[in-house]
């Protein structure tokens, strides 16, 4: 009986090595198929949009966005309806950037307002850094919605 507890103890004790291993090891490049598992993994879902492999539709308290998976990058993208007048939601936009890091606001081609941030693995980055992105994602788009809808019209 000792030698099975012992055994089962060691086992549970090199899958949690072996799980901060993997969180810390060092990538510079990502596959769908791994960012579909992070972010599974860290409680969001996500859905492939056809045609476009490397590309990820995801949710994040019931707002839509897109995480493009590049060559050794990963951009998170959501757009929102137009807001205001022009005038108005520039302003938003610019205040926006203006207080804010790690992300960027624009208007596109359409009219509508933007937020996109990027995650540069060149060099490498790990599991644990990924994740780290995707707290950002929630709480920079979450901020930017809140800051959008609070344009004075």
């Amino acid at each position: 009986m000792q030698f099975h507890f012992s055994f089962l103890v060691t086992a549970l004790v090199l899958g949690v090595v072996t799980a901060l291993y993997e969180k810390s090891q060092v990538i510079s490049s990502l596959t769908p198929e791994q960012i579909r598992e992070v972010l599974q993994t860290n409680g969001f879902g996500s859905e492939r949009i056809e045609g476009k492999d490397n590309i990820l539709r995801i949710i994040i308290s019931g707002m839509r966005g897109s995480l493009i998976i590049g060559q050794a990058s990963l951009q998170f993208y959501a757009a929102a309806s137009k807001v205001g007048s022009e005038d108005q939601m520039l302003r938003a936009v610019n205040l926006w950037n203006l207080e804010k890091r790690f992300s960027r606001s624009y208007v596109d081609r359409d009219g509508d307002p933007v937020l996109e941030l990027d995650l540069d693995l060149h060099g490498g980055v790990t599991y644990e850094r990924v994740e780290d992105f995707l707290t950002t994602v929630t709480k920079s788009l979450l901020a930017w919605t809140m800051h959008m809808s609070n344009t004075p019209r």
